[in-house]
């Protein structure tokens, strides 16, 4: 699993043995966790709401970890009010594909991510 950066508000869903195998790494990244129980389906707008809930003003990022969230409408809204990256795990895996598929010019995708070409969005 890749390095998160040193400060990242992440929202984990619920707790499962896939995560419980991840939560070393991301732990030793000094991550700020929030766990919530989910009834899914979500909205967008308790989405960003619980993206609201984890972040911190030290974090530099925030990280929404579930595929079953509906985040690619309020990821770039989200990043504007807070003033941070936001990236899901679907965000965070179109972005990779297109990188691993070597796809030249602008990917269109949400915030600040894709903007990038495999480099820090963190300030």
């Amino acid at each position: 699993m890749a390095r998160l950066p040193p400060r990242v508000g992440v929202l984990l869903p619920s707790v499962n043995t896939v995560l419980e195998q991840e939560l070393p790494s991301v732990a030793a990244s000094a991550a700020t966790f929030h766990f919530h129980r989910l009834d899914l389906p979500l909205s967008p707008e308790e989405v960003g709401d619980l993206a609201r809930s984890v972040d911190r003003d030290h974090a530099e990022a925030i990280f929404l970890s579930c595929t079953d969230l509906p985040t690619f409408g309020v990821i770039e809204s989200l990043e504007q009010e807070l003033g941070k990256p936001v990236v899901s795990s679907n965000s965070a895996s179109w972005w990779a594909l297109t990188v691993a598929l070597d796809i030249a010019g602008p990917i269109s995708g949400p915030g600040r991510l894709f903007q990038t070409t495999g480099g820090r969005i963190c300030q």
